[in-house]
């Protein structure tokens, strides 16, 4: 959930207030800036807002009733002529305590850091739209999704060098923001995937079935909350392009991608957790087996290629021990690939079940922002 999201300026010659909606602008973006945005084709409308984050613990505190009163951000901004309002609760199952990121140095050694974006990834309820959904992050400025109505809202800040021309004329202090919609029922053919059933059984042992296609829908009994661990890699081609910004990217997309599966209208409450986090600056991707063994993978740009040898990596590192962070329900891939026929980048999630990879795995792609399942 390439789904990078660049941003090309839009000189404006106007002087900005916080708050203000560029609505007036819109078209000055040509098709290709606009897809070097999305990576997609079929964005409907855009405007450049500076979105006002309410943070209470950056803030005098008044009354300390509520122990729940950090949690309590909000964001505030005009968009397409119209006011948003849109609480956030924090995610706080996304990162596991402790988890430290794992940076893979071109001499095969390992770098480990304190993850940075603990306290920054969000679930969004729009009160000023019906109480519509999504995901927001605020580690570097306000990224992430909102559905309203029929359209998915996607708002990603501005790059440094658009965002300093257009700060001539607006507060130093306020990063602009880019806002586009793209149509909620879009399918791209290249994205959807065929799928077949996966088979899910609850802690009884009953077991019902998962039909997976652009539509999720459960038909067996409420399994309630489930938990999966996850192995997160991210590959060089991800890192080369945002560096020192890739920890607060990768996971921002994880938890766009969580609030999907978190969607009430499952029937199955499903959280995400990083068990392990995996940043490589180089191609070739090594780690350590359980037995003190190298294993390596070299990413490339043909999925049927890297999926089964990422399946077959990652379970050769996994353990079966509930203390271990190695030992996880799922793996995770982002990878960088380029499609020659559209020309322009792509990313892809990878993923595999690695316990049953013997008698059964499933591996998701995400496509664009597209979510998909394979049995």
């Amino acid at each position: 959930m390439g789904v990078t999201y660049t941003f090309l300026f839009m000189l404006l010659a106007l002087h900005l207030r916080p708050g203000y909606c560029l609505s007036k602008y819109h078209g000055m973006l040509t098709n290709d800036e606009l897809g070097s945005y999305s990576k997609k084709d079929q964005i409907k409308e855009y405007d450049i807002i500076l979105p006002k984050i309410h943070d209470p613990s950056k803030m005098s505190k008044r009354s300390t009733d509520s122990t729940n009163h950090n949690e309590q951000h909000r964001v505030t901004f005009t968009a397409f002529e119209e006011e948003h309002h849109v609480v956030l609760e924090k995610n706080h199952w996304l990162l596991r305590p402790g988890l430290e990121v794992e940076y893979l140095q071109p001499d095969g050694s390992i770098r480990k850091e304190p993850v940075q974006t603990r306290n920054c990834h969000f679930f969004a309820t729009s009160i000023s739209h019906g109480g519509s959904k999504g995901a927001l992050s605020t580690c570097s400025g306000l990224r992430g999704v909102l559905s309203l109505d029929d359209d998915m809202m996607f708002i990603e800040p501005l790059k440094e060098d658009h965002a300093r021309r257009m700060k001539r004329n607006i507060d130093d202090t306020t990063h602009p923001h880019l806002i586009y919609k793209q149509a909620a029922d879009v399918d791209d053919e290249d994205d959807v995937c065929t799928v077949g059933d996966l088979p899910v059984a609850d802690n009884g042992g009953s077991t019902g079935t998962v039909i997976l296609a652009n539509e999720t829908t459960y038909n067996g009994p409420y399994l309630g909350a489930k938990y999966i661990e996850i192995f997160y890699v991210v590959d060089k081609l991800v890192y080369d392009e945002h560096l020192g910004e890739t920890e607060s990217y990768a996971t921002t997309i994880l938890n766009i991608m969580s609030r999907r599966f978190a969607d009430p209208s499952l029937d199955i409450s499903i959280r995400f957790s990083v068990v392990r986090l995996l940043i490589s600056t180089t191609t070739t991707i090594t780690a350590t087996n359980p037995s003190g063994g190298e294993e390596s993978i070299t990413p490339d740009a043909v999925a049927d290629t890297t999926l089964p040898n990422f399946c077959t990596w990652q379970a050769s590192l996994s353990v079966d021990d509930d203390t271990d962070p190695n030992d996880w329900d799922l793996a995770l891939l982002f990878t960088g690939s380029v499609k020659t026929k559209e020309k322009h980048f792509r990313k892809r999630f990878i993923s595999t079940n690695p316990r049953r990879w013997n008698s059964h795995k499933f591996c998701l792609f995400c496509i664009v922002r597209q979510i998909c399942l394979l049995d």
